[in-house]
């Protein structure tokens, strides 16, 4: 079975990946940990806020670091638990990225910690 992990920085989930360690075994999965950045310029518009613009490039890079990082620990930690595990990290829409990323991977099932500000 091929698992779709898509994470963030958020209780959710950590709780998300406890879960899915709790309830699937590791010889029988496959897992890819996605972690999505959306552009900081999908909220920040030049015209109202040119004095911000030239800090866009680097907080974006900052954020991709950040989403790097927390992969590659997620992608540890399963990968000590013996899940065969990789991880990436992808920019866009998240909710699209992680449909997409499905998609072309051929994901069996999709796990995302749920938030309740993004419902």
């Amino acid at each position: 079975m091929k698992i779709l992990l898509a994470v963030d920085d958020s209780a959710y989930s950590k709780e998300a990946v406890r879960s899915m360690v709790g309830q699937f075994k590791e010889q029988d999965v496959e897992v890819r940990v996605l972690s999505v950045v959306e552009p900081v310029s999908v909220y920040i518009s030049a015209d109202a806020f040119p004095h911000f613009t030239p800090q866009v490039e680097e907080i974006e890079e900052d954020r991709k670091k950040q989403a790097n990082d927390l992969v590659e620990t997620v992608t540890k930690e399963l990968q000590q638990k013996s899940f065969k595990t990789t991880g990436v990290v992808d920019i866009g829409d998240a909710k699209t990225k992680i449909i997409e990323t499905a998609a072309k991977w051929g994901a069996d099932l999709i796990i995302v910690g749920r938030s309740e500000e993004h419902t």
